[in-house]
């Protein structure tokens, strides 16, 4: 499988120190719809038949963070 450190969703590298009080090499992926209050979607269908969603339960802040190691099913070369 193809990782995250070839797709064109991976976003740069940053502090997330915020998330977690550590510098670490994750990063967040542009690729996953993120639920929250300041998000909205305002395609049903897209997220009916959207293969991942990160939400959070407060519906205040959801994001996917993830290591360059990291792969799925929705990879696309970066180019």
């Amino acid at each position: 499988m193809k990782t995250c450190a070839t797709c064109r969703f991976m976003a740069e590298k940053r502090e997330l120190y915020d998330l977690f009080e550590v510098v670490t090499e994750h990063r967040t992926c542009a690729r996953i719809i993120h639920g929250n209050s300041h998000a909205k979607i305002d395609d049903d269908q897209r997220v009916k038949t959207e293969p991942a969603l990160v939400t959070d339960g407060s519906g205040y802040a959801a994001r996917l963070v993830v290591l360059p190691t990291f792969g799925c099913v929705l990879h696309e070369e970066r180019t």
